[in-house]
């Protein structure tokens, strides 16, 4: 699968973490949820249509 992004924070007063996955490719889209959702360690998936606002202002730091 490509992954545009990835961004991982920890959840405060969690031992548990979000993880934000950015794919453009809408084909692949529904697979990449199902086979997320099977792994061990994942309590939810969900998928979000907004915007990569947040990915865009990270990847200023990386530039």
């Amino acid at each position: 699968f490509n992954v545009e992004g990835i961004l991982c924070l920890p959840i405060q007063d969690s031992d548990k973490s979000h993880i934000w996955l950015l794919v453009n490719d809408d084909q692949r889209l529904e697979q990449m949820i199902s086979q997320i959702d099977k792994l061990e360690d994942v309590v939810k998936v969900q998928r979000n249509q907004s915007d990569p606002t947040m990915f865009n202002k990270i990847a200023v730091f990386f530039q």
